[in-house]
Parts: C-alpha cells; structure tokens; sequence
C-alpha cells in the first residue's frame, strides 16, 4: 500500500481499499493482481499437518465511471 491510501475491515472477510492517489485504471489492476498473487501459494503450519488455501475475489470501481458520488458508501 503507498501513503494516502486507505485499508478497512468493512465485515467479517471483506475489505475495502481506498485509493484516492491512483491515477490510471491500470495502477488499481496492478494492486488488484498484486492483491490476489499474495495467496496464490497456501499457507503452511509450522507443524506441517496441512496446507491453508486461500481464495481471494477482488471488484474494482472507479470514479466517476461507476457512481455519481460516495453518498452510498
């Protein structure tokens, strides 16, 4: 995450990232792909009995092509 962005727990296993310093489309798919490459490989316990995987669904929308303002939110 780089200064002036925001990271929030909105529920249980949803998260909310706010990216206000972004400036192309491509910059916020590249912290999505970052985002989603991080749990590509499982987790391993240290006692080795097992593997943690991981799944990840990233949604990007952007201003002002998906909503008129932040009211809702």
């Amino acid at each position: 995450m780089k200064d002036g962005c925001v990271l929030a727990r909105i529920a249980e296993d949803k998260f909310i990232i706010v990216m206000p310093i972004a400036e192309t489309i491509a910059q916020v798919m590249d912290c999505a792909n970052e985002i989603t490459d991080a749990f590509v490989n499982p987790i391993l316990p240290a006692d080795s009995i097992g593997s943690l995987f991981v799944t990840t669904i990233v949604g990007v929308a952007t201003f002002p092509e998906d909503g008129r303002d932040a009211t809702p939110f």
